[in-house]
């Protein structure tokens, strides 16, 4: 069955063709859904199965799912309910829908991984109505790349960083996600590229009320002017970031020492979550090449049995250990592959699926 993938991103279009030739690549683009039209042009006639990364709403079917119409509109519909953006990710599906009209669609859940959190993890400590009767609640993000990282190390206990301009962490056990950093949408958790992460509900309030921001500004600000670009003042680029650090940048500096502080206070808490810690991934573009952030973020946390071998952090490329020899806790730098995990569901719900090939 020759397969497509793509995985759509806030800022990139990643594909893989599973096929007698393969075909892989990324696109990176603010124009996602033309990204995609140009993609469907270049690609060979008959494909069978496009599996799509869809960043939430496995509730609403209970998993991976073959879509059709109906699909669509609830997906539209929560879309336009819940505050998480997934409308150009639904954009990018209708388009390859209309490309690719023949074949089966089936779409992946970001979130999925996630549906194992325990109560007293993914809830909120707000009236229980808006729970019940609103949907608010932790869901988590990531899900694909946490548990492509972790298949490799279960059944043990599991740290995962996924690290770049979007950033969580996870707290796996037995393969299975038992806390995560993102929350209801992906502003919660570690500070990020132009994402604040954690803020205290009270600055928001000062936005709008004493400030008198629009919300439309506070949720900008919060989502696109904050993270390593709103306190470096240079960039969101983490890359940009470090090098104005290295050239003598003091808020460059400062940004850094909050993007990692915070990675490695969440390390600690998720040991915690899990009553210990085996393994400590990191993954994500600034996971996988800063050797910088994987020292600060693991610095002082020797009272885990988590340590860094300097050579080895320093030397780290692809998928390689960097703690020393008999460390209590294995540190490991893996590339994450998400596509993997959307081939192996969409192939699996494809042909379990009546009417379906």
């Amino acid at each position: 069955m020759s397969l497509l993938v793509l995985n759509s991103g806030s800022s990139s279009l990643k594909y893989h063709l599973f096929d007698g030739v393969p075909l892989s690549g990324v696109i990176d683009t603010r124009d996602s859904a033309g990204a995609v039209r140009e993609l469907m042009e270049r690609l060979p006639h008959g494909v069978e199965l496009v599996g799509h990364r869809v960043v939430n709403g496995y509730h609403l079917f209970g998993d991976a799912v073959v879509l059709d119409d109906s699909h669509m509109t609830q997906l539209r519909d929560f879309a336009r309910s819940s505050g998480i953006t997934t409308h150009y990710e639904l954009d990018n599906i209708a388009v390859a829908r209309q490309a690719l009209p023949r074949a089966t669609h089936v779409a992946v859940f970001d979130s999925a991984f996630h549906r194992t959190l325990p109560r007293e993890a993914f809830l909120y400590a707000l009236p229980w109505d808006q729970y019940e009767a609103h949907g608010i609640r932790r869901w988590g993000f990531h899900g694909l790349s946490h548990e492509s990282v972790s298949e490799a190390f279960a059944p043990r206990r599991v740290v995962s960083c996924h690290l770049g301009n979007g950033a969580s962490i996870c707290a796996i056990r037995d393969g299975m996600s038992v806390d995560t950093s993102m929350g209801f949408t992906t502003l919660e958790g570690l500070a990020m590229g132009s994402r604040a992460g954690d803020v205290d509900a009270g600055v928001v309030f000062d936005l709008l009320i004493r400030q008198g921001l629009a919300p439309t500004v506070v949720a900008e600000m919060l989502t696109k002017r904050s993270g390593l670009l709103g306190l470096s003042g240079v960039s969101a680029d983490f890359r940009e970031v470090a090098r104005a650090a290295a050239e003598g940048h003091e808020r460059a500096r400062i940004a850094i020492a909050v993007y990692c502080y915070r990675v490695r206070k969440y390390i600690g808490a998720y040991a915690a979550a899990l009553g210990g810690i085996d393994v400590l991934v990191f993954t994500g573009g600034i996971g996988e090449h800063s050797g910088e952030v994987r020292r600060g973020a693991t610095a002082e946390l020797g009272f885990l049995g988590i340590t860094v071998d300097a050579a080895r952090n320093a030397a780290a490329e692809g998928r390689c250990r960097i703690s020393p020899d008999g460390a209590k806790a294995e540190v490991w730098v893996a590339p994450a592959n998400e596509e993997r995990i959307i081939s192996r569901e969409a192939r699996r719900v494809a042909l379990a699926t009546p009417g379906t090939s």
